[in-house]
């Protein structure tokens, strides 16, 4: 069987194969992901340890001559997403007030808008991308928690900012980087780690993900993924072609909702009570927007890479060869 070429066919399909069959196991039989022992902690449980390591890895492939092209490309992406997400968060509340509009929580608008799925992200880019590309994983990784979410919604109702959740996310990546600028072998050494590590991903992806309601979702569910491609893909794309001069693979990546921000409504309603009666609606529509934007982005970014007229890029610095297999 060629199991592993079967996945490279679908785009983004390292991640995204593994993620349907967890889903799968996750809606029919929920408790053969959660036995216990070494079968949870590696189908369920490990999320955070997995995107620590595929940030150390990332990190080490970083050099610090790539600092330069990888602020213009990643840290613009991020900037951009972030404002999207400052935006929406202030209209959100501001006028909607945590009931929102068209059957949509507030909550549930600025979890799917302003959350980045950095592992799509970093499929796409292993795929299509260099080294520069991958190296922004880390950035982007700070719009692929709950915490982002959280905090844009207790900016917009008046509280305050935790440095703390930026800090956390990065260092991982820093520390990666020293390591890999200090001993060139030891970058080649982990280079394979971000390719190895996205089926993981996948698994603790789909492991949250409960099909049946996602099926059952109504309008409301569909109105918000539509919304959030509405609003990112023209601007976030906008910014990779136009200002960046990048054929938009990129931006396509940073547009799918994060997995995470499925927790976002009940991290939040633990705290503000106000928000409690929006939880079960609001984690619904969330993910049926990550589903759904999961697997129309890769589509879009295959046609994009593919496009003979896209923008040429400005000359980059030399980088070493990474796998390009997702």
């Amino acid at each position: 069987m060629q199991i592993l070429k079967s996945m490279q066919k679908v785009p983004a399909g390292i991640l995204n194969v593994p993620m349907v069959v967890t889903a799968v196991v996750h809606t029919f039989w929920p408790s053969a992901l959660n036995i216990g022992g070494a079968t949870t902690a590696l189908f369920y449980t490990g999320t955070m340890t997995v995107i620590g390591m595929m940030l150390f890895v990332t990190g080490a492939q970083f050099k610090i001559s790539d600092v330069a092209p990888t602020v213009k490309r990643g840290f613009v992406l991020l900037l951009t997403k972030l404002i999207i997400g400052v935006v929406v968060a202030l209209v959100a509340i501001g006028l909607f007030k945590p009931d929102g509009i068209w059957g949509i929580p507030s909550i549930a608008l600025i979890s799917a808008i302003a959350t980045t799925n950095a592992d799509i992200y970093l499929a796409l880019v292993t795929r299509y991308g260099d080294n520069i590309d991958r190296s922004a994983f880390g950035a982007l990784n700070l719009v692929s928690v709950p915490a982002v979410p959280l905090l844009l919604v207790g900016l917009a109702e008046g509280q305050g900012f935790d440095y703390m959740v930026v800090i956390a996310t990065l260092a991982p990546f820093l520390i990666g980087m020293l390591l890999g600028n200090l001993d060139a072998d030891l970058r080649k050494f982990l280079a394979p780690g971000s390719v190895v590590v996205l089926p993981f991903l996948g698994f603790y992806f789909g492991a949250v993900i409960d099909l049946r309601a996602v099926v059952s979702a109504g309008f409301s569910e569909l109105l918000l993924t539509a919304i959030v491609i509405i609003i990112n893909v023209p601007i976030l794309l906008g910014v990779d072609r136009g200002l960046l001069r990048r054929p938009g693979y990129a931006a396509c990546g940073v547009v799918p909702t994060a997995g995470a921000a499925v927790a976002v409504p009940m991290l939040y309603a633990a705290n503000h009570p106000a928000h409690q009666t929006y939880v079960t609606t609001a984690t619904a529509q969330i993910a049926m927007s990550v589903v759904i934007s999961v697997i129309i982005m890769p589509f879009l970014a295959n046609k994009l890479a593919a496009k003979k007229d896209a923008p040429e890029s400005a000359p980059e610095p030399k980088v070493d060869a990474a796998p390009t297999s997702a």
